[in-house]
């Protein structure tokens, strides 16, 4: 059998999931993409052509409805308020779900989705749950390396000079669901949950916006409204005091040991650090820090990839393994992040705006993990 796959967005799918989807068909992840769909349609052709797609439109509905072609698996890879829409025509279709994050514009529409998923397989790309560092990090606290845990940091940062200067896109529109709490706060959050083992409980935020004003069509100036820094003071469901720190204008972060990524667990017995996603590093009290052999990924560049980063690099195995899942029928595949999973992630994102807003902290909503 061969897993139809139907792409939904065509810029994350044209840098790095194409050239993703390849490497897994030639590694164990048999499928074919049939369908493209992109708002810009010369874009869409030009994809399409290049990876000989046989069905392209810039019009989405139109891949569904009773008279349209039958898929496996839907990629939704678009701007945020775009995503319930196709996840609720993927879902209905009877397909199977990977969508990007955050996937829903908040906890009640997340939980909405949730209950339409429920017995399929539907997960969300939190491709980061695929690098080793990070899989090693989690069986290093799960084996209690550290003692009792006294504080942890978790730090996504990054910078861009031609973002400084960039146009007004659904990126720094809130209603759109732009801004980095969502983007990559995401990431920070799932992350913490899957490799810290713990939900949060309470937050404390600050929001910031540090590019006031971009240009919007003809050139005026348009407001930002969406955040491009995030920080957050947690504490988790056991007690532990965790910070979180988002950020798409940490210019100098490279300077930082952690290369602007950085997971770490102080305790009684030491600290646990993971930095940059290169090197993961055990430091007891008093001592040398001790570093872990991990097997790297391959380079985007020996992917065939467009892109860079983490998140590319993570995407190939973890598309492989969705694609077997979905091959297999199963409606799970362990260890990925699911819709059931991300209802708390959205609810974290909810309460620390919340807590911006109001400037108190906020409790987070409870809700179930599947």
């Amino acid at each position: 059998m061969s897993v139809r796959v139907a792409l939904l967005g065509n810029s994350f799918a044209r840098l790095a999931q194409l050239p993703a989807l390849r490497w897994a068909r030639e590694n164990g992840g048999p499928h074919e993409v049939v369908a493209l769909a992109g708002h810009d349609l010369e874009k869409a052709r030009a994809t399409a052509d290049e990876w000989a797609i046989p069905t392209v439109t810039d019009d989405w509905t139109s891949l569904f409805g009773a008279d349209a072609a039958h898929f496996d698996l839907v990629i939704v890879s678009t701007p945020t308020h775009l995503h319930a829409p196709m996840v609720r025509a993927a879902l209905e279709s009877g397909a199977a779900v990977l969508c990007e994050k955050p996937f829903a514009m908040g906890g009640d529409e997340a939980r909405e989705l949730t209950a339409l998923a429920r017995g399929r397989l539907a997960l969300i790309d939190h491709q980061t749950r695929w690098s080793p560092w990070r899989r090693a990090f989690k069986a290093a606290v799960s084996e209690g390396v550290v003692g009792t845990p006294w504080a942890g940091r978790a730090q996504m940062r990054v910078a861009s000079v031609p973002r400084l200067g960039a146009p007004m896109t659904w990126w720094y529109d809130e209603a759109r669901g732009g801004g980095i709490l969502g983007a990559l706060g995401s990431h920070v959050l799932d992350g913490v949950v899957d490799q810290f083992g713990r939900r949060f409980a309470e937050v404390t935020a600050r929001l910031s916006t540090m590019i006031q004003e971009r240009p919007g069509e003809g050139g005026a100036a348009v407001p930002v409204t969406a955040d491009e820094e995030a920080w957050l003071h947690c504490v988790m469901d056991d007690g532990l005091p965790l910070t979180v720190e988002t950020s798409i204008v940490a210019f100098g972060c490279e300077r930082d040991a952690g290369q602007g990524n950085l997971l770490e667990l102080r305790g009684s017995d030491g600290t646990l650090r993971l930095e940059g996603e290169t090197h993961l590093v055990f430091i007891p009290h008093g001592e040398a820090a001790r570093e872990f052999a991990v097997e790297p990924l391959p380079t985007c560049d020996e992917y065939g990839m467009g892109s860079s980063g983490m998140f590319p690099r993570c995407l190939p195995t973890y598309l492989r393994d969705v694609l077997a899942a979905v091959d297999a029928g199963r409606t799970a595949l362990e260890g990925a992040a699911t819709f059931a999973s991300a209802v708390h992630v959205m609810d974290v994102m909810d309460a620390a705006r919340t807590s911006h807003r109001e400037g108190r902290q906020v409790t987070v909503g409870g809700s179930h993990v599947g």
